[in-house]
């Protein structure tokens, strides 16, 4: 299979026969904004065919044994609509966020045109991502499609709450990465092998009566040379598969995998072989380096295989304070709306704790947990908090806040030695989980994409607020920093409130938004429409961008933060010029103080627009940061 594309009619797909010479297309598209990608499923049965936006998927199937055969289109493109697809035994699967009740309405006839979806516009078709599926020789897609309901054995977890991320389809297990009240979650849902279907009356199919599941067929057996002939299904546990009938939902369970105590990232392993019993995760939090273990489906068991120790002594300087009352109050379970901190863990429902530990190093010392701000119109957002164990909220410590929002990213509360050196010098690190991001899902993300950014902008101002109001920071203490999309956040914010924070540092950020998606010769103008909106086609989605550029709303006669901006000069997704356009107007408008508060642009002249591969580069630049936030808020030790 070859691949091309950028050529001058559009993308093109090519596939080429083992050992031949010429070259057959096999798929093309014209449309503007389309990002084209082969894949295949796991079980090498199908190639898939993406052509994909920035919000909408159109898919292609293409079979693996004869892929010479025309491509099946499986799911027309619908503005707004993803899907994401997998096989086994005979069955497609997939996630997607189109609603409920109308999935697979549009195909073909919506093609390349991104309609209504019946007249009720994107909102009408888009809802929260889940796991359809549908048997591959149907003649009509559309009218197949089955919705997984997925429940979790053991808890009181309900279907609205599991927020799906991902999905890994091995020959006998559904692996599903989801976010449960906000923290990482993974489920287990057993698969009958493949070629079986397994339809018996235990399943709960919503909309049948139960004396339609006396006709239902029964699994029985393994394949040959799996291993799995005797005992098999003794072996995977868990319901059977059932749910053949004419219902567009069926109900199934699957068994949550207990992770270790304060894991808040997770994130899947290579996992090629699609009959593995055991699939690898890393798993990580900010206190905690990432480790790499192993989960045997069958049982959902947990081993660690890799983690590299962490025996950093605590800093010496540092007085560890006795945990006050309020503090002890913060370790509760999470209430999902309230401002109610927890200790971070995936401790609340499903239960995360092994029975035997895993043996994992964590940074002595140090403690992260959840909390919760409120914006002004009253919506939760989640904060997460990396300090000292049992650091008085006095309101005289440092403070560093960061945020993206935008894409529908989850911002990770991962592994981050980089923040280590701040965190020893008493500093508390603060995750703003804002809207425009995807930690509450699909809707979490609408609320803070394209005329809606303002709110994403008002819940970090929201949370910078809740740090000096609780004490984590002092008034005069507190910085911000914020990339790319996040640089963008954190600017806007700067400019509606310039006295919310002591400094801010800005890498590589997004700051001339209106300039930048009025242009379509850029890179990726037409790609980001979905997400900042297009101004040239919209008089609204102008307005919103020109109320919140950075680059434009710098407020005059004011005294705004000491600010440290990176720029590369090969950067392909943000304009080199942005940010000197930013510091230039802050200089000359503001009440620009070179001594105290500082606004400097380093401007790379050999890097893109990512992080440089080299590790002594990358420290450079993060005890560039670390100095300049030292020297403009300080440190506590």
């Amino acid at each position: 299979m070859q691949h091309r594309e950028g050529v001058e009619e559009g993308e093109e797909e090519w596939t080429q026969e083992e050992g031949g010479e010429g070259e057959e297309e096999v798929l093309r598209s014209e449309e503007e904004g389309v990002v084209v990608a082969v894949s295949r499923t796991k079980d090498w049965r199908f190639l898939t065919l993406n052509l994909n936006t920035r919000s909408s998927s159109e898919v292609y199937l293409l079979d693996a044994h004869s892929p010479q055969g025309a491509p099946q289109l499986l799911q027309g493109r619908q503005e707004g609509v993803q899907w994401f697809v997998e096989h086994h035994g005979g069955w497609l699967y997939a996630v997607t966020n189109q609603r409920e009740g109308r999935v697979g309405e549009g195909g073909e006839g919506e093609k390349g045109g991104g309609g209504d979806g019946g007249g009720d516009g994107e909102e009408g078709r888009v809802g929260e991502y889940r796991i359809v599926r549908a048997p591959v020789g149907s003649a009509h897609f559309a009218d197949s499609w089955q919705s997984l309901v997925i429940g979790v054995e053991g808890s009181d977890v309900r279907p609205s709450d599991v927020v799906i991320s991902d999905i890994e389809v091995f020959r006998r297990c559904l692996a599903i990465h989801c976010l449960i009240h906000t923290l990482p979650h993974l489920l287990l849902l057993p698969l009958p092998p493949p070629g079986e279907r397994s339809v018996t009356g235990a399943e709960s199919v919503r909309g049948e009566s139960s004396s339609s599941h006396a006709c239902r067929e029964v699994v029985t057996g393994g394949e040959e040379g799996t291993g799995l002939e005797e005992g098999g299904k003794e072996e995977w546990g868990g319901e059977e598969w059932r749910g053949e009938g004419e219902s567009r939902e069926v109900e199934v369970w699957a068994r949550a995998v207990q992770l270790p105590e304060r894991v808040c990232h997770v994130v899947a392993g290579g996992n090629q072989d699609h009959n593995a019993t055991d699939m690898r995760i890393m798993v990580s939090s900010p206190v905690m380096p990432e480790a790499v273990c192993a989960v045997h489906m069958p049982s959902g068991a947990l081993s660690l295989l890799h983690q590299e120790p962490y025996d950093r002594q605590p800093n010496p300087h540092h007085q560890q304070q006795p945990q006050q009352p309020q503090q002890q109050q913060r370790h509760q379970q999470l209430q999902h709306q309230q401002e109610q901190p927890i200790d971070i863990s995936p401790s609340t429902s499903p239960p995360h704790s092994p029975s035997t530990p895993l043996p994992l190093s964590r940074v002595p010392g140090l403690a992260c947990q959840r909390v919760w701000a409120r914006a002004e119109d009253g919506t939760a957002v989640p904060l997460t908090l990396i300090h000292h164990e049992g650091r008085r909220t006095d309101a005289t410590g440092p403070a560093l806040l960061e945020g993206y929002g935008a894409y529908g990213e989850v911002m990770a509360a991962d592994w981050v030695p980089h923040r280590l050196p701040l965190l020893h010098r008493g500093w508390t690190i603060a995750l703003a989980h804002t809207r425009g991001g995807g930690e509450l899902g699909h809707a979490w993300h609408e609320a803070g994409r394209g005329e809606q950014k303002r709110r994403a902008v008002g819940d970090l101002m929201a949370c910078a607020k809740y740090l000096v109001r609780e004490g984590w920071a002092g008034r005069d203490r507190l910085a911000a920093r914020g990339s790319s999309g996040g640089g963008f956040l954190v600017a806007a914010a700067v400019n509606a409130d310039p006295s919310l924070f002591q400094a801010v540092v800005l890498d590589v950020p997004f700051l001339d938004g209106l300039a930048s998606m009025c242009n379509p010769a850029l890179p990726l103008t037409v790609l980001d429409r979905h997400e900042w909106g297009d101004p040239l086609a919209s008089p609204a989605a102008f307005r919103a961008l020109r109320a919140l550029c950075p680059v434009l709303n710098v407020q005059p006669g004011v005294r705004y933060p000491a600010a440290l901006l990176s720029t590369a000069l090969h950067d392909s997704r943000v304009g080199p010029w942005e940010p000197l356009k930013w510091a230039a107007r802050v200089r000359e408008e503001s009440e620009y103080d070179d001594s105290e508060r500082p606004v400097v642009v380093r401007v790379w002249g050999d890097r893109g627009h990512v992080a440089p591969s080299s590790g002594r580069e990358q420290l450079e630049d993060v005890a560039l940061e670390h100095a300049f936030l030292l020297r403009h808020v300080g440190g506590s030790g």
